[in-house]
């Protein structure tokens, strides 16, 4: 039976709070009109997105491998050594087909992790609108966060490149700042769905959720990207994992499944969680 939206609700029925604490309380797909759904589980979120991880992380890696190599340019064809300039030329080729190779799989996995988080908050949520928005306000985000940010720093890191040494501190800091951006994107579409969408942020409890996932999707990234070297150091030793693409395909499945999950629970994780009291809106404001 249909009702009166009541007052303090966000659009999609119940507070942002009550969808991401897990109360009970109406929901609504239309405005002005809920509809009595069960309560979002808690559960529920953390399985659907561990599910969402690992298929965008598995995507991802496939349309990483279909285009591996693509863009790289043929050996150098010479009578004898390679001039100064050939040899500069055949460099800027390769560093340009790794940054497009780099660009287009990290682009690819925060579209589709932001896609499939987005709709993953609205589903939890009951709102078939606040699924739509989120995913396809995730799909922007998470894209576009991925390839801009391997576009900025990808020369920084053939800056501070040296063929003949692995740094690994480097590779930390540029492959972690990469993901940690393309997370944030990612991550805070989880946020917009469970808020119940973008009118939702204007309010102080759909705006704490939406940080809360953006930050946990961003943290979640750089763990991830930490667990991929460490593990990557031991399963794959001789496969130049500090490189932005390594050298076999099992160590790159790693890097984006490790990222992919990662940031798939650091925003289930920080959409989740209660509000600090002192961020949280005093009676007063409330009932303002």
């Amino acid at each position: 039976m249909a009702v009166n939206e009541s007052e303090g609700t966000t659009p999609g029925g119940g507070s942002p709070a009550e969808v991401a604490g897990g109360a009970s309380g109406p929901v609504a797909d239309g405005p002005g009109v809920v509809v009595a759904r069960p309560a979002p589980s808690a559960g529920r979120c953390w399985g659907l997105a561990l599910l969402v991880a690992v298929v965008a992380g598995v995507g991802a890696w496939q349309g990483g491998e279909a285009i591996y190599g693509r863009f790289m340019p043929p050996l150098m064809a010479t009578s004898g050594f390679p001039s100064i300039e050939e040899v500069q030329a055949n460099t800027r080729a390769r560093q340009s087909g790794t940054t497009r190779e780099a660009m287009l799989t990290t682009a690819l996995l925060g579209g589709l992790l932001g896609l499939g988080l987005g709709v993953v908050g609205g589903v939890v949520r009951g709102s078939g609108r606040s699924a739509a928005i989120a995913g396809l306000s995730g799909l922007v985000l998470g894209a576009g966060a991925g390839a801009l940010a391997t576009l900025a720093l990808m020369p920084v890191y053939f800056r501070f490149y040296n063929p003949d040494k692995d740094d690994l501190i480097v590779a930390i800091l540029i492959q972690g700042a990469i993901a940690a951006v393309m997370g944030a994107g990612a991550g805070a579409a989880l946020g917009v769905g469970i808020a119940g969408g973008w009118g939702a942020v204007k309010t102080p409890e759909g705006r704490g959720i939406v940080l809360r996932s953006l930050a946990g999707g961003l943290m979640g990234a750089i763990l991830g990207i930490l667990i991929y070297q460490i593990v990557g150091a031991v399963a794959f030793p001789r496969d130049q994992t500090s490189k932005p693409l390594s050298t076999s395909s099992g160590s790159r499945l790693l890097a984006v499944a490790a990222v992919a999950v990662m940031v798939a629970l650091g925003a289930v994780k920080g959409a989740l969680q209660p509000p600090s009291p002192s961020s949280a809106p005093s009676p007063k404001q409330a009932s303002a």
